[in-house]
């Protein structure tokens, strides 16, 4: 007999063999139980264990594959987003991510990470508190600054640019404080030009016409004034100096010296009914005879002259002479001037 007493075996005899003992196959088709056999209770099944011990992982068990182990990315999330994304291994378990790259290539951003959003990209300013510069940014430059074009296209005026509040637009000057060379005016295309130069002739030959300039035109009075109390000063048409006898120094009437003929070369001098006396510049007085002159005082003339020219038979005193005298040169002295 080939009973061996194991229930875990198939006893048979076989004519060639002899006993044979087959193992009973406890295979329950259930890839998620361990099976195997007991002498002595036979076939028996236990569940087999898929926990590999990593936290990122799900175990489960298939009955048909068996253990699984499901991977889980979300399990070794740090939540921060700076140090990369973080993965499982099905293996290892968690594993760090790799840093990201916030470069964006771009110069003109500030690129830096920010843990709960990741890589932020910040546009760079590029503006250097001048007003006079226009700041730009190139993305391969970076930041540049270019000055400020203040030109206005226009002639009359002075364009500058100030560092607070930008271009500054002033009138050109064009003054010259030079009264005589007219009113300066500004084009603005060709800027400022001179004005006429000022006439200041006022059309009166009497005048000297100038000019100043600071005041502008002036006119003076043409200076005929010959300082001599017996003459008018005055200016004609022509602009030439004329001098009148004012009758500011007319002779007196007794003895008369009648000098109304300017080419007259002689000047008669009356000095009563016993004779007459013509006198020239040229005469002597020692040539006037004595019996015609007296030394009776005669009116004085104006101005503290005159002459004791009284006809009697007697010589003249001396003082008839020297009064006689001073007549007779201011008589030649007043023929030249009106010669002249």
């Amino acid at each position: 007999m080939c009973a061996d007493d194991s229930v875990c075996t198939a006893d048979s005899c076989d004519v060639a063999l002899g006993c044979v003992f087959a193992e009973v196959d406890c295979e329950d088709g259930d890839a998620c139980t361990a099976d195997s056999c007991d002498a002595e209770t036979g076939c028996a099944s236990a569940d087999i264990v898929c926990d590999d011990d990593l936290e990122c992982t799900t175990d489960l068990c298939d009955a048909v594959e068996g253990c699984q182990h499901e991977v889980s990315d979300e399990v070794c999330d740090d939540g921060l987003a700076c140090n990369g994304v973080e993965t499982c291994d099905v293996e290892t378990g968690c594993v760090e991510g790799a840093a990201p790259v916030c470069d964006d290539g771009d110069a003109c951003t500030a690129d830096s990470c920010d843990d709960e959003s990741g890589c932020v990209a910040v546009a760079l300013g590029c503006d250097d508190g001048d007003a006079c510069t226009v700041d730009t940014c190139d993305a391969v430059t970076g930041c540049s600054s270019e000055a400020l074009v203040c030109d206005d296209g226009d002639a009359c005026t002075v364009d500058s640019c100030d560092s607070e509040t930008g271009c500054v637009t002033e009138d050109v000057v064009c003054d010259d404080e030079d009264a005589c060379n007219g009113v300066e005016t500004c084009d603005p295309v060709e800027g400022c030009s001179i004005g006429e130069t000022l006439d200041c002739d006022d059309g009166d030959p009497c005048t000297t016409d100038t000019c100043d300039g600071g005041l502008g035109c002036v006119s003076e009075a043409v200076d005929c004034d010959d300082e001599d109390p017996c003459t008018t000063d005055l200016c004609d048409a022509a602009g030439a100096c004329v001098y009148e006898d004012s009758g500011a120094c007319a002779e007196p009437t007794e003895p008369t010296a009648d000098a109304s003929d300017a080419g007259s070369e002689d000047v008669e001098v009356s000095g009563g009914d016993t004779g007459d006396a013509e006198i020239g510049p040229d005469v002597a007085p020692d040539s006037i005879p004595s019996g015609d002159l007296t030394d009776e005082p005669a009116p004085s003339a104006p101005g503290g002259g005159g002459c004791s020219c009284q006809a009697a038979g007697e010589s003249p005193s001396a003082d008839g002479w020297l009064a006689m005298l001073l007549v007779l040169a201011a008589l030649a002295f007043r023929r030249r001037r009106l010669v002249a």
